[in-house]
């Protein structure tokens, strides 16, 4: 059981590396707009205003498409508590999640 844990501690960090690289790329574009104070705060407020909610949306979305795929995904239906103990979750956000919240 420690490989398997390990093994997902060594996805989750290459998976983090990856994500972190692609928000450093959105905030760099933004120190490339510093020249010009009003393409500067206009990029900050698009990202900040738009392009991040829209994200957090999108995310949102992909997880309860995750969470509903693992509770229907064997060939028995896993129950909200076992995916709360899956992904150290509560049964109550896993709930939310289901649900689309």
């Amino acid at each position: 059981m420690t490989d398997s844990k390990d093994s997902d501690q060594q996805a989750q960090a290459e998976v983090r590396e990856r994500m972190t690289a692609h928000l450093s790329a959105a905030l760099a574009c933004l120190e490339g707009l510093k020249s010009d104070p009003v393409q500067l705060e206009r990029g900050a407020r698009m990202l900040a205003e738009e392009l991040l909610p829209h994200a957090a949306q999108q995310v949102k979305a992909v997880r309860g498409e995750a969470v509903r795929a693992l509770r229907d995904g064997d060939q028995s239906r896993r129950t909200v508590r076992e995916l709360a103990v899956m992904l150290d979750l509560s049964p109550a956000r896993v709930d939310q999640l289901l649900k689309g919240k």
